[in-house]
Formats: structure tokens, sequence, C-alpha cells
């Protein structure tokens, strides 16, 4: 049964584990691994983290790569008030952006308030629409909220979701709901269903546009199903003068899946 103005998990159960005690002893597998994966050296840069890109597959592929990335932002020195959650959308196709107008979301291990940055007004000023029922099934935004809990114990969230939209109009929205309290998770897979080599090879050269932010060459050549989002992280990281560091790479041949036909997932962390 829905709860009033709440969303509810749509893939508990498909993506990661719908029962609380299940899912922290899931959790605590993979940050395990990341504490073991993640450098000292990252860990020290994390402390300016200002940008994550992280993937959103079901966990048993992807969840080892976004545990690095939520484990070196961990170690953020500032510890953020307000998350801004941005994905692209799987299930519908629309022109721009839009935000979440649920007054929480759900999840198994509790629920997360939902930020009013802006009134309806100010965000449709900067090009956004204010949604609710956009967001019920979408998967790529859902999946970062269990790893965002038991990272950030009190979290305020900001989710927007994008679909066909220049990189550059994101990167201004980026700019627009910033502030020194503010920490940007964007959600992105790599290639997909490419053989292991192939894709190991097309993801090197995916994580080198993105380390070295070539924006613009990233347009045509970064294979990535979020390529607006990071992009437009990218933008938005070179107009603050930010670094990135990749924190891991693996792809699904690496984890729960086949070599014949893998995706790829990595952690970028842009940081100050």
């Amino acid at each position: 049964m829905k709860e009033n103005n709440v969303r509810m998990p749509s893939v508990a159960g498909l993506f990661y584990p719908a029962g609380e005690k299940e899912l922290e002893n899931e959790l605590r597998e993979y940050f395990a691994f990341a504490e073991k994966e993640v450098s000292g050296d990252i860990l020290n840069k994390a402390r300016g983290a200002k940008i994550l890109v992280v993937p959103h597959a079901g966990y048993a592929y992807s969840g080892p790569t976004a545990a690095c990335g939520y484990w070196a932002l961990e170690h953020v020195a500032r510890k953020p008030k307000r998350i801004v959650l941005v994905g692209p959308s799987h299930q519908k196709y629309f022109k721009g952006a839009v935000v979440g107008v649920h007054s929480a979301w759900k999840t198994p291990l509790g629920r997360v308030p939902i930020g009013e940055k802006f009134s309806a007004g100010q965000w449709h000023s900067r090009g956004v629409r204010t949604e609710g029922d956009m967001f019920d099934a979408e998967h790529s935004l859902e999946v970062q909220i269990p790893f965002l809990r038991a990272v950030f114990k009190d979290l305020m969230l900001v989710p927007i979701m994008y679909s066909d939209i220049p990189s550059s109009e994101l990167a201004d929205i980026f700019e627009a709901v910033d502030d020194n309290d503010t920490v940007f998770v964007v959600s992105s897979d790599l290639s997909h269903y490419l053989p292991y080599r192939e894709a190991q090879k097309i993801d090197g050269i995916s994580n080198k546009l993105i380390r070295d932010m070539a924006t613009e060459e990233a347009e045509d050549h970064l294979d990535a199903c979020g390529k607006i989002g990071i992009i437009a992280g990218m933008r938005y990281a070179k107009k603050l003068g930010l670094s990135d560091v990749l924190v891991n790479y693996l792809n699904s041949g690496d984890t729960a899946g086949d070599k014949d036909a893998v995706v790829g997932y990595a952690a970028h962390l842009f940081y100050k």
C-alpha cells in the first residue's frame, strides 16, 4: 500500500535485498571489499569530495564498485547536509529534467527525507519540472539510496532525473542547486553487453575521458547509459576547478556475470 506522499521502493527484492538484515549484511560485505580495495591516497583526496559517479545495476553486479565510491565519499571532511542525486530515466522519455516532490523515499533501512531546495516556481524557472510519479518505477536513483543511508545517517535528498537534455543545461542545474553543504551523486553504468576484453578497452577510453575532463570529446566517445549526467558533472567540476580520480572499475564479468556480454561499472570522484 502506498503511503501518503512517500515514494515506495520499486526494485527492492530485484536489484537489492528487500529485507533490512539481508540488505545490511550485503552492504557490509561490499564495504569490506571497498575497505581493502580503495587506497589511502584516494581516501585522502576524498576529503574534498564534491561529485561522485557510481553505477546503478543490481548489487550482485555493480555493488562492489558502488561500495568503493561510497566508501571514499564517507571520508569527506565536511559531511554534506544535502545529496543531489542525478540519474537518467530508463522507463520514460521526456524533454529536460524533473525533480521529485515526495516528502520522503522509503527503503528497507528507513526513510530518507526529500529536501525542498526551491519552490516549484523556482525549479520551473531553472528549466526543471516538479514531478512525483515519474520516479516511481525508475531504478537508477533508487539503488543509490541504501548506500547513501548506510554512509550518512542524517541524509536529505534532492532527486533529479533527466532524459533528453543537453549536458550543458544539466550542468547549469548543478550550479543552480549547489551550496557549501551539497554533494552530488551521479548515477551511470558504462558500456553494455560487449565481450569482456572489448568492454575493458571501451571503458578504458571512457574512464580516461572522465579523468581528463574531456567534455567535448566525451559527447561523442563516452560510452555510458548516463553519459549526459557524467558530462554535466565534468562540466561543473571543471568550472569549480576540481580534479578526478578513478576509485574503482569492474565489469559484470568480474562480479556475477559471464564474460560474453558484460556491463561496465566505474566509480569516479571529483574532488577539491
